[in-house]
């Protein structure tokens, strides 16, 4: 398991995490778990500074199967930015 997104990231220190922030990166975290278990280990991995060719051969995995992972869940969260149902925080939202 890696470290919370939001320290892992680099974005904040441990303990001065905005609160939307931190629910930001709690249902983002929550969303990945809930992915299929090769999606999630390659989100783990890019989340972990992997690259795309790394992770295909740690996983033993074409890189298009990297790349259908990363753009299925950045699909997913376009659609739910859209429609509303994932706000991201005006200080994230700018960088």
């Amino acid at each position: 398991m890696y470290a919370s997104l939001d320290t892992t990231l680099g974005q904040y220190d441990a303990g001065q995490i905005p609160q939307d922030v931190a629910a930001l990166c709690d249902t983002v975290t929550a969303m990945i778990e809930a992915l299929r278990p090769r999606n999630r280990a390659v989100w783990h991995m890019t989340i972990e500074g992997s690259v795309r060719g790394e992770i295909a051969d740690a996983r033993d995995i074409k890189i298009v199967d990297v790349n259908n992972a990363l753009y299925a869940f950045r699909t997913k969260v376009k659609t739910l930015r859209q429609r509303g149902e994932l706000v991201i925080p005006l200080a994230l939202e700018a960088e």
